[in-house]
């Protein structure tokens, strides 16, 4: 998975990590594939898909705060170049507002900067499906995980480890 994360969200990840703090910046190759039945999974594979999950879950969540900080970004920059632009024009008495800002909305530069914002409004839209799908992945995977160890159903090796 490619992320879109913007110069902003960037230069922080940059700043966190020159005080060793990591986020997960590289999600797997692709998402971990839950099965339709996974009682049908042995136990050294639920919880390898766990971890799977986890892994990929930690991934998405920094897109999605990656996602949040660029879309701030790029809203603060449209307004303020709206702005800047609406303090340059000339002053006719005759024009109306409706027209002074048809004017500002419809200036090229003005216009990229919207596109540039609704891009990173949807970037983090759906990086919040990917994040809520994947909560309730995990909580499933979790869930099993907890009827397994309650039931006395987990492998020996496993039983071993647990006080």
């Amino acid at each position: 998975m490619t992320s879109l994360q913007g110069s902003e969200s960037l230069k922080i990840i940059t700043e966190l990590q020159n005080n060793n703090l990591v986020l997960s910046t590289r999600g797997a190759v692709e998402r971990p594939h839950i099965p339709h039945d996974i009682t049908g999974i042995d136990d050294d594979e639920l919880m390898e898909l766990w971890a799977k999950v986890s892994s990929y879950s930690d991934f998405v969540s920094t897109q999605v705060a990656c996602a949040q900080i660029d879309e701030k970004y790029a809203e603060k920059n449209l307004e303020l170049e709206m702005a800047k632009l609406e303090l340059s024009m000339p002053k006719e008495t005759k024009e109306t507002v409706s027209s002074r800002k048809a004017k500002i909305i419809t200036n090229p530069e003005i216009e990229k900067l919207q596109d540039t914002l609704l891009t990173r409004m949807a970037y983090r839209k759906l990086m919040e499906v990917i994040a809520s799908s994947l909560s309730k992945d995990s909580a499933l995977l979790s869930r099993e995980l907890t009827r397994r160890t309650s039931s006395g159903g987990f492998s020996a090796r496993t039983r071993t480890l647990i006080p």
